[in-house]
């Protein structure tokens, strides 16, 4: 019978479970969900629900990979709601916003033997707006794919992303 892991240097325990062949490609080999617990007795217990979420996780994906669509309009706002929020902490947090900055294009300048070259970046909203030859649906779908592979969601099969990303609430990936 499966139970719960105790990892060997935190004591933390976890649910550790192998994911079936067929929906590797989408969740990897392992299903690995912390109980937050050091407690044996409490991490029992937690134990048998984070197996019934895989479970369902585990039937999502199937369903996903069958082409059903599980995901509605309003499932893709709250993500992407919940995304916006998680990535404007930590660029607040970190400083680093260069992740969702382009380039909008480099020039040089001489000042007598010297040559600079600069290379600005811009947002991408302010990129498409000034119709740059930026590849939005680039930044923008990998975005998508990062937030839907964190919340253990497979991507839906043979269909455009950026579709998804026009269901989102203004101002979620740029736009």
């Amino acid at each position: 019978m499966a139970q719960p892991y105790k990892h060997p240097t935190t004591g933390i325990y976890y649910l550790r479970r192998r994911v079936p062949d067929e929906l590797r490609p989408t969740l990897g080999r392992e299903f690995k969900r912390s109980l937050k617990t050091h407690n044996p007795s409490e991490a029992k217990s937690l134990f048998v629900k984070a197996w019934a979420d895989s479970d369902e996780v585990f039937a999502l994906a199937r369903a996903q990979s069958g082409g059903v669509s599980l995901l509605g309009a309003r499932d893709v706002q709250q993500l992407a709601a919940r995304w916006v929020q998680e990535e404007t902490t930590a660029m607040e947090a970190s400083g680093d916003f260069s992740q969702w900055l382009v380039s909008s294009g480099s020039w040089t300048t001489e000042q007598g033997d010297h040559q600079q070259e600069h290379n600005p970046h811009t947002s991408l909203r302010q990129a498409l707006e000034d119709g740059d030859d930026t590849d939005g649906s680039a930044v923008v779908e990998k975005a998508i794919k990062r937030a839907l592979s964190v919340n253990r969601i497979p991507p839906p099969p043979q269909v455009s992303l950026m579709n998804a990303a026009r269901l989102a609430p203004p101002g979620c990936f740029g736009q």
